[in-house]
């Protein structure tokens, strides 16, 4: 069986999840040749409290319309653990959901470009722990989001306005 994680946060920037794997026992594990995938109709938003990240670390929600870009990792079913231990499950501060995430393949030859849904797993904050007033955003997150977004190469119109989220918090 495969894990199919959609990262879409910290995850992304190699340098940060070699050290936090490091520090938690995890040498070895690394998150490579994801692809480039979209979460339709979530959103993220810079709502949940960090006293790790100093402010405001994202999360998604279900909202018709939305978009969230991220990466998508097929792992090997053991991997889930180190994931979701990275994404603060054990701690309570985010839950692992049930998505579908968008891929598209390259353009063919006859420019089109064809479409695959896939089941995955995402995080999103437990209950309770994404706030209407949240703190301002943790610079120092959205810096490794967007460096780790632009280093694999998402969109650079969603690390754009990720950057925009973070200046109006």
């Amino acid at each position: 069986m495969a894990y199919r994680y959609f990262a879409y946060g910290s995850a992304l920037h190699a340098a940060h999840l070699a050290e936090w794997t490091h520090e938690h026992g995890y040498d070895g594990f690394t998150l490579e040749d994801g692809d480039a995938a979209v979460l339709d109709d979530w959103e993220l938003t810079l709502s949940v409290p960090s006293r790790y990240w100093l402010g405001a670390v994202g999360t998604i929600a279900p909202v018709a319309g939305a978009r969230v870009h991220g990466l998508l990792f097929t792992l090997a079913d053991s991997a889930g653990d180190i994931v979701r231990h990275k994404e603060g499950v054990g701690s309570g501060l985010y839950r692992e959901v049930d998505v579908e995430v968008r891929l598209a393949a390259p353009l063919g030859e006859d420019g089109d470009a064809t479409l695959q849904l896939l089941p995955a797993r995402a995080f999103c904050a437990a209950e309770g722990r994404s706030l209407a007033e949240p703190p301002p955003a943790s610079r120092r997150w959205l810096d490794i989001v967007v460096a780790g977004g632009r280093a694999r190469g998402l969109s650079d119109l969603w690390l754009a306005d990720l950057e925009r989220k973070g200046r109006r918090s």
